[in-house]
């Protein structure tokens, strides 16, 4: 998809602009070709939206510009002075100027997101570094942080949690109240980036532990047709509240890629191998895959993240 260009002149008021376009339509891209702008208070402008710099004051003819810590901007067009900054509400894009008038550029952007759910007591900051090592330039990846909340399983400590976990075994007793309200928070997280332009059918829902466990029963509950799932050292929430057979959802043939440790004293293997089974009964079980890692406790590994990688890019190849 190609988007539409703004292209403003050294006279126009830059901040204004961005800022108009911080507060519009988050699928709309810019270019600024602000030739007799100071390089360096356009960069102080732009930095108020928590972008990177993108220095245009001593660019010469031919050098690259970097924009908005995304990819680099062919600049083999660009005319000395000026200073073509580019950027989306995703983070996600990829800039060529070499075969378009100087000062302007076509823009590509694949619309498709990664959600991905950390487990109890983390953040989303831990996941967002995981994943920057396997991420796709076409892709925008999503983080999220979980309420801080008592935990039962933890002394009712206050920690970071979709939901309260009472027990680790199971037939432990389950927060249906808190998992149903975690999945309906998910689900509008969804609907919010499909409003932000990315169709829900390419958006890939994951998490670890606590966060993939959400992210299968998210799945599996809510109308909006998926891409896939990511579920890793997890378990499915609620699964005796699944009718018994296959379910008739828009996600019945949703892909699933299940990870585990063999050496998971947290949340052993077999939980990982009495969920697929159920999943095999629920969605279709040629698009279930389960792998284990051997030596693997609660943690990740380059291995699992390599296999991570290669479903996302398969079930989120770019677009033309």
């Amino acid at each position: 998809m190609y988007q539409s260009i703004l292209t403003i002149t050294a006279k126009e008021d830059v901040y204004s602009m961005f800022h108009s376009w911080h507060k519009g339509s988050s699928n709309k891209v810019y270019a600024a070709n602000a030739g007799d702008v100071d390089g360096q208070k356009l960069c102080e402008k732009l930095s108020l939206f928590g972008m990177e710099h993108s220095s245009g004051k001593d660019v010469k003819e031919g050098q690259c510009v970097f924009s908005c810590g995304m990819e680099l901007s062919s600049g083999k067009d660009v005319k000395e002075g000026q200073c073509v900054f580019s950027c989306c509400w995703s983070c996600q894009t990829r800039t060529h100027a070499s075969h378009l008038p100087p000062g302007k550029y076509k823009e590509h952007i694949d619309f498709l997101g990664v959600i991905f759910l950390h487990g109890l007591g983390d953040t989303g900051h831990g996941w967002s570094e995981a994943l920057a090592g396997i991420k796709s330039p076409h892709v925008k990846y999503i983080c999220p942080h979980a309420p801080v909340m008592p935990v039962s399983l933890n002394m009712n400590m206050s920690m970071p949690s979709w939901f309260d976990i009472i027990g680790l075994s199971p037939d432990s007793q389950e927060d249906e109240a808190g998992i149903k309200q975690a999945a309906e928070n998910v689900k509008a997280l969804i609907d919010q980036e499909v409003k932000n332009g990315i169709p829900s059918n390419r958006i890939i829902l994951g998490g670890f532990s606590q966060g993939g466990a959400l992210s299968l029963y998210t799945a599996l509950t809510t109308h909006q047709k998926l891409a896939g799932v990511v579920a890793l050292s997890c378990w499915l929430p609620l699964r005796a509240t699944f009718p018994q057979g296959p379910i008739s959802g828009v996600n019945k043939d949703i892909a699933v890629l299940q990870c585990h440790g063999d050496c998971d004293p947290l949340v052993p293997v077999m939980f990982g191998s009495l969920t697929v089974e159920k999943l095999k009964t629920m969605i279709n079980p040629a698009n279930v895959t389960f792998k284990t890692y051997s030596g693997m406790m609660h943690s990740s590994s380059l291995e699992e993240m390599m296999d991570v990688k290669q479903f996302i890019d398969k079930h989120l190849p770019p677009t033309d």
